[in-house]
């Protein structure tokens, strides 16, 4: 059998992912993750040295694959409200990346992959202020954390949205709470 570290671990990655989304870090299993992905668990300890090491590559991960499926394309307030509507989309199809950025923030003390995350802000930040070029930084920036706010609680907060909205209109409320984040910055 040839071994090929890169398709190794990805498919931890991808095992992780899942393991992580529903049990968060603490609760994760490495032998679960190591049965899914069809490896022996040592090879999470050779890759990623412990099990946040392991989170950290998954959230970098799915940080990098959002950042560069999401592009904030065109001008105006149409623009933005595509963007905002095709992340919520997503995070609807795939509320992984949005569960593992609620555990993070319950589990570890600071964010992981700090560095890369301020620059993907920024570029976001930046395509924002392209598209809305009366806004400074700061509204830019505001306007940014209030789309990520109403997108990844929507997903996550299901049982919240369920008792606010028991008629099961919560993707009818999260596309109209982003249509009136983005005209209030965009007015």
């Amino acid at each position: 059998m040839s071994r090929n570290p890169a398709l190794t671990r990805k498919r931890l990655i991808d095992a992780a992912a899942q393991e992580f989304s529903v049990h968060g870090l603490a609760g994760a299993r490495v032998d679960r993750i190591a049965t899914e992905a069809g490896v022996n668990k040592e090879r999470i300890y050779h890759y990623f040295e412990n099990k946040v090491g392991l989170f950290t590559a998954v959230l970098e991960s799915r940080l990098a694959e959002v950042t560069d499926s999401h592009p904030i394309t065109g001008f105006g307030e149409q623009a933005v409200l595509e963007y905002a509507l095709g992340l919520a989309e997503s995070r609807a199809q795939d509320p992984t990346l949005a569960r593992l950025l609620h555990w993070e923030a319950l589990e570890l003390p600071t964010p992981v992959a700090l560095k890369d995350r301020l620059a993907q802000t920024a570029g976001k930040v930046d395509a924002l202020m392209v598209a809305l070029p009366e806004l400074d930084r700061t509204a830019a920036t505001d306007l940014l954390f209030e789309i990520l706010l109403v997108v990844n609680s929507t997903v996550v907060l299901t049982n919240v949205t369920a008792t606010i909205y028991p008629d099961g209109r919560q993707g009818d409320v999260c596309r109209g709470m982003l249509a009136g984040v983005v005209r209030r910055y965009a007015g």
